[in-house]
């Protein structure tokens, strides 16, 4: 992407063509991002054992930065390959989505910052790969402020249509990959220069950013079903109203299932929204008069037509996901043998504790079974590791997927009257955090088989059959 836009500014040729010979790797990049970040925070929720899945430290939000700059690249892209239009957008995130890549390999591999995701400690790679990021970066943005102003504007469109809401789109993306460079940053800023070390953490990233990620969610659904060029906002919501009713629906359930707190009801409810209204746009461009009708527009719809509601649905699911952290239960007690604790709707006790000896770590380790209304659902096995080579301790979670969502447990340290301690966490729907990026990605990936992208035209509609003859 960095490649295109560069290679763009540099020769003066930026139009639909080029938008679409870049959308395949925008999407690849957007996919690996998505499907890495997934992976990145289950590995941090299943090996720290501190019952987490995102902790804002620096590093995980150097994966976020250039993933929020990439998703407003994929649709300016798509913007600029259907009305030629928002090419210094385009540009500008290719350039910034790359810009802060190259800003999450430093805070990495530098060694400025302590972290359990850091790789390197080394001053001198740090400089190094400094100097590449201002050579690269610095050279970019420059060549970025010359050619910028030369750019031809390209297609006019009506604030209410749907490049506005993809412009619109943008403006949220930008104030949150903002929020979290701000976030990110500003401590190590303030370290270098004044020695003063503060932190910033959730409550600042989740004060900030909910206000602005909410609105977006909403957004989505109206966004896509605007027309281009100039749309009709009435008729849009319109369309919607199914949608807006089952979101309504759910955020009634939700509050009179789980009461409080109110932003996760209200989240929970968006959530749901932002999937059928995602699922509704299929819906409606296949409605036809007959079941063989529909069928016939489904078939002949594009893929990336199915991409984009899959992705967008994924991101509702994972929406709800995170709404439902709010409703988890957490419980810190120094467990005995043949004890049960109530976690959420289950009950949870160590059946044993005993020693073992790994390939490079010895282990303590709880057998625990987890109980509902008596009936044994599954067992679970927590450990405590210890490293000798390393000399590092590290939890290892025992955790059970039930209905969607999770029992978690980790331990800590045994004591002499038998007991141990350990956190125990019921996590209701937190599945659906990875389920909705897995099928975010698989949204993107069914994009990227579009016969557009792979080799730039559209399917020729078979010609219709000729009557016989009289």
């Amino acid at each position: 992407m960095f490649s295109f836009a560069a290679a763009a500014l540099i020769g003066g040729r930026i139009d639909a063509g080029w938008a679409r010979v870049i959308r395949p790797w925008t999407l690849f990049a957007w996919i690996a991002l998505t499907l890495g970040i997934a992976m990145g925070s289950y590995w941090a929720y299943y090996t720290l054992g501190w019952g987490g899945f995102w902790f804002w430290d620096p590093v995980e939000n150097a994966s976020l930065m250039p993933w929020i700059a990439g998703t407003a690249l994929v649709h300016s892209a798509a913007v600029m390959e259907k009305r030629e239009a928002l090419k210094v957008w385009t540009i500008f995130l290719a350039i910034l989505a790359f810009s802060l890549s190259l800003l999450g390999t430093f805070l990495v591999r530098s060694g400025v910052l302590t972290s359990v995701h850091a790789f390197a400690s080394d001053p001198d790679r740090g400089v190094f790969i400094l100097a590449i990021l201002v050579f690269f970066i610095g050279g970019a943005l420059a060549l970025f402020a010359l050619r910028a102003g030369a750019l031809p504007v390209g297609g006019l469109f009506s604030p209410i249509s749907r490049e506005g809401a993809l412009v619109l789109n943008n403006l949220l993306l930008s104030a949150c990959c903002a929020t979290v460079v701000v976030g990110t940053l500003y401590p190590l800023a303030l370290e270098a220069i004044t020695g003063e070390k503060i932190s910033v953490g959730a409550p600042f990233f989740n004060t900030v950013l909910i206000p602005i990620a909410l609105p977006l969610a909403l957004l989505m659904p109206i966004g896509q079903m605007l027309s281009w060029k100039r749309g009709d906002l009435a008729a849009a919501l319109q369309r919607l109203r199914v949608a807006f009713f089952v979101g309504v629906v759910a955020t009634a359930a939700f509050g009179a299932w789980y009461g409080t707190p109110f932003l996760s009801v209200a989240a929970a409810g968006i959530a749901i929204y932002l999937v059928v209204g995602a699922l509704s746009d299929l819906a409606l461009r296949v409605r036809g008069s007959s079941g063989r009708a529909s069928l016939k527009r489904l078939a002949g719809l594009p893929l990336s037509a199915f991409g984009t509601s899959i992705a967008h649905a994924g991101m509702g699911l994972t929406l709800l996901g995170l709404a439902a952290t709010g409703w988890g239960v957490e419980t810190i007690v120094a467990m005995k043998p043949s004890s049960f604790y109530d976690v959420g709707p289950y009950q949870i006790g160590i059946e044993s504790v005993s020693p073992r000896q790994g390939p490079n770590y010895s282990e303590v380790y709880a057998v625990m079974a987890v109980r509902k209304d008596g009936a044994t659902l599954a067992t679970i096995e927590p450990a405590k590791r210890f490293y000798q080579a390393r000399r590092m301790a590290r939890s290892e979670a025992g955790i059970v997927t039930l209905a969607l969502g999770q029992v978690y447990a980790a331990i800590g340290e045994s004591h002499e009257d038998g007991t141990i301690d350990a956190r125990l966490y019921w996590k209701p729907l937190v599945t659906l955090i990875w389920i909705g990026a897995l099928i975010m990605a698989f949204g993107g990936a069914l994009s990227l088989a579009d016969r557009r992208l792979r080799i730039g035209v559209a399917r020729r509609a078979a010609a219709p059959a000729l009557e016989p003859a009289e």
